[in-house]
């Protein structure tokens, strides 16, 4: 090969040169290293390549952007040789890499052209909110008067004339499958109207798929409650379980101060029973507050594991509480200080549940395991979304609604009232209709569409935002969006993606057979 690029190699290189001097080449993709290789990510097509360390030192040139260069100045560096430069750009010019698009706004055509037919005729769930009323008062909680993003407990309660009303909505705009949720507070506090809800629905979707789900703390669980719930076709229950007694009563106590453990174990060993020849599902959501070590986390997973009763492969997600619902800034100053000076693992020392999926993922040989009783379902959630990445050979000129759902169609939420809103886990924002007048199409479009975009005017230099998950969760006000939350969430959100990307290319370089579990899985 000649020592001279070639036309097209140098006309590649200018404009490479001349995104770098102008600031755009920083939003063309991403740098990261395993420790044992250098990789870089492609914005426009989503591919990762591996780079050698000359090719690796040349793009970094490139996409540091803090000093003006010029082509010459890359001819004539003696870090790369002119030959890896030729290599590169051929690269670049072969792979379609570096030529992402401008990002004039985020799309979906669900969010768009097809926004009303969507709402109309492809409703994929719905949550009825059964009461506001709990029976505890976890002290992370949502529902508590010091966490403003969220209404507080309160008496009010879902009647059956409402709930007739959310599920009629429901069957004339459901697509080919629907799946019928109850939420509280705790909804077992409603069990007599979730048992009419269940039966009307049933009678009502004959012509559909049709699925139901309960989120409950366990404790009102009896056994005629857990009989009635094993004889519902495609039910699943999801436990809020917090791990051993020492760990659970720390934050899941009744409104006198006492611990939950005990009775909400007793409400499980009777669902489980009544649940024993029943092909419905029971899984656990788990939620790790401070103090924020490995060793409780081991704990959690010690117990859920000791559990040998549990049917075989039963799933448990482990997250943290909803940002601001517990005061952790003396738990975030400890960690910071214990770790200040352990400079290689800091990152992960400061996330120690990041540090525990990363560490369960590299010692587990099948990461789709199922022969222990709990399947910890983190270890698949950190890698899927590199997995399922967008791919494609050229760039693609539209960027995605972030992790948003279509809102008012792939699930809505009915409250008490009969309200109607995008999602149980927003909180407090706008409504978009109720039960009595449908949904205002106008409401969903002025802010779940324009309003959002207009929000994320940032995402028009980022890197990550094909891989960025963030949607419509906890970054609303009653009647607008909270900017200042999506600032500080959005540095967190890129950290997360570049740890993904880092361990999942970790995984493929040393057992790249664990991947092959998460094509049986979607993200969600």
């Amino acid at each position: 090969m000649s020592n001279n690029l070639i036309d097209e190699e140098r006309d590649e290189l200018v404009r490479c040169v001349n995104m770098h001097n102008d600031g755009t080449i920083y939003r063309q993709g991403k740098l990261f290293s395993t420790g044992q290789n250098y990789y870089l990510y492609d914005l426009g097509t989503g591919k990762v390549m591996m780079l050698d360390n000359t090719i690796y030192t040349i793009v970094s040139d490139l996409l540091n952007i803090r000093n003006k260069v010029t082509y010459e100045n890359f001819l004539l560096n003696d870090k790369y040789s002119l030959q890896a430069l030729k290599e590169l750009m051929q690269i670049f010019i072969t792979e379609s890499i570096f030529q992402a698009y401008p990002i004039d706004k985020l799309y979906n055509s669900s969010h768009y052209e097809f926004l009303e037919d969507e709402i109309n005729n492809n409703l994929q769930q719905i949550i009825l909110e059964l009461t506001e009323k709990c029976n505890l008062r976890c002290e992370y909680c949502v529902y508590q008067s010091n966490y403003k993003v969220c209404r507080d407990f309160s008496q009010k309660e879902m009647t059956r004339a409402i709930a007739k009303r959310a599920i009629d909505y429901a069957v004339q705009h459901a697509g080919d499958k629907i799946a019928v949720t109850f939420y509280g507070g705790e909804p077992l506090l409603k069990f007599n109207l979730m048992q009419w809800c269940i039966e009307y629905a049933r009678s009502c979707f004959k012509d559909k798929e049709l699925t139901f789900s309960i989120t409950t703390n366990l404790t009102l669980v009896t056994e005629e409650i857990a009989s009635y719930l094993a004889t519902v076709p495609n039910l699943s229950v999801v436990c809020s379980l917090d791990g051993p007694r020492d760990i659970h009563d720390v934050y899941r106590k009744y409104e006198n101060g006492m611990g939950s453990f005990d009775n909400a174990m007793k409400g499980l060993k009777i669902l489980t029973k009544a649940f024993k020849d029943s092909k419905n599902v029971i899984s656990f959501n788990t939620v790790y507050a401070p103090p924020y070590d490995m060793e409780k986390l081991d704990e959690i997973l010690k117990f859920f594991n000791s559990l040998t009763w549990l049917p075989q492969g039963t799933s448990f997600v482990i997250t943290y509480p909803n940002y601001g619902s517990v005061d952790d800034r003396k738990e975030y100053e400890r960690l910071k200080k214990n770790h200040e000076n352990d400079i290689e693992e800091k990152k992960d020392k400061f996330n120690p549940m990041w540090a525990w999926t990363k560490q369960i993922i590299e010692t587990t040989k099948d990461l789709n395991a199922k022969e222990t009783p709990v399947f910890v379902y983190n270890q698949v959630k950190s890698l899927l979304n590199i997995h399922k990445r967008f791919i494609s050979e050229k760039p693609y000129p539209f960027y995605p609604f972030l992790g948003c759902c279509t809102p008012g169609a792939r699930r809505l939420y009915v409250s008490t009232q009969g309200e109607f809103f995008v999602c149980e886990r927003i909180g407090v924002s706008p409504s978009i209709g109720d039960v009595f007048n449908g949904i205002s199409i106008e409401k969903v479009r002025k802010h779940y569409v324009d309003e959002f975009v207009e929000a994320f005017e940032d995402c028009k230099n980022c890197w990550a935002i094909r891989l960025c998950q963030m949607c419509y969760a906890n970054i609303y006000k009653e009647n607008s969006i909270n900017r200042d939350l999506i600032k500080k969430l959005c540095g967190y959100k890129k950290d997360e993606i570049e740890r993904e990307l880092v361990l999942y290319h970790s995984v493929y370089e040393h057992t790249p057979e664990k991947l092959d579990c998460l094509n049986d899985y979607t993200i969600t």
